[in-house]
């Protein structure tokens, strides 16, 4: 793909919008004012457990390479 192919151009158009609109949510939810952190750290720990769980997803055991 090309630098100036649409495929790029899309994603660049369409992104930065759904930023902004994240970001005025977050400010008129909260008021400028930031919610807990550790539950929402807590939330993300708590999905990874479980979509690791579920999917059965295992590290590799694959030796290391020499440099």
């Amino acid at each position: 793909m090309t630098q100036n192919s649409p495929a790029w151009i899309l994603p660049g158009t369409a992104i930065p919008p759904i930023g902004g609109v994240i970001m005025a949510d977050f400010f008129f939810r909260y008021r400028g004012q930031y919610p807990r952190p550790l539950a929402g750290i807590a939330a993300a720990a708590l999905t990874y457990v479980l979509l690791t769980g579920v999917s059965g997803a295992r590290t590799a055991n694959a030796p290391l390479q020499d440099l």
